[in-house]
């Protein structure tokens, strides 16, 4: 189970309502983001794995890995929205 806090969870709401029209509770809106952090947790070791195959010989750190996922999901999701 995802552990997001009540400020983590307060920021996504106002930037999701920032970027998309709000037609959901804040208790649908907390569930989403909850699964998500599931997910991405649930598969953080897959995507280090995938990284680092496709990096070869080069490893890049965690923050790095970290950066090219945020920002590799902002571009192909949100960038022009």
């Amino acid at each position: 189970m995802a552990v997001l806090s009540s400020s983590e969870l307060q920021v996504i709401r106002n930037q999701c309502a920032a970027i998309v029209a709000v037609n959901y509770t804040k208790t649908q809106i907390n569930a989403a983001a909850q699964a998500v952090e599931d997910l991405v947790t649930a598969n953080a070791g897959a995507i280090s794995t995938a990284i680092n195959t496709a990096t070869s010989p080069l490893t890049l750190t965690a923050a790095q890995k970290k950066a090219v996922v945020a920002v590799t999901l902002y571009v192909k999701y949100l960038r022009d929205k």
